[in-house]
């Protein structure tokens, strides 16, 4: 037998099931997860999953007025600086992005590679992406890639 669940609000509900202590949590500044991908949020991987990181640092308002060439380039760019630094030296991986940040937005910008709620709420939309249909952002039933 099947079990179901009421809810008036599935999206809300799974947020709030995502960020609660004992599944994701939610963590404003870059971390390493229990398998050692760096991740920001809500469990946001952003080692890995190249959309994610685009959702993360359009978040960040790294791609403002860039083409779609640079920012690719862009992305890549953060993928290897976080690639480059040892698994689970947390302090070295906010000092990295911090940095990469600061060369993409300005030296004199006072802005952290941080996600505060309303910035991880924003990314976890965009994974989820249409729900009417099931069709995230990036083209993907959320069925069919994991993220339900």
């Amino acid at each position: 037998m099947i079990t179901t669940h009421s809810t008036s609000n599935y999206r809300n509900d799974l947020y709030t099931f995502l960020s609660s202590s004992t599944i994701e949590g939610y963590r404003q500044d870059p971390y390493f997860d229990s398998v050692g991908q760096a991740t920001i949020g809500v469990g946001f991987n952003i080692e890995g999953d190249s959309n994610v990181q685009r959702y993360v640092l359009n978040q960040l308002g790294v791609f403002a007025g860039r083409t779609d060439q640079e920012i690719e380039t862009i992305r890549k760019d953060f993928e290897a600086t976080i690639i480059n630094v040892p698994n689970g030296d947390e302090i070295q991986l906010v000092t990295v992005l911090n940095a990469k940040l600061r060369q993409y937005l300005g030296a004199q910008t006072t802005t952290l590679f941080t996600m505060n709620t309303t910035q991880s709420r924003s990314v976890f939309e965009q994974i989820l992406g249409d729900s009417i249909t099931g069709q995230t952002t990036i083209g993907q039933s959320i069925t069919k890639d994991g993220k339900q």
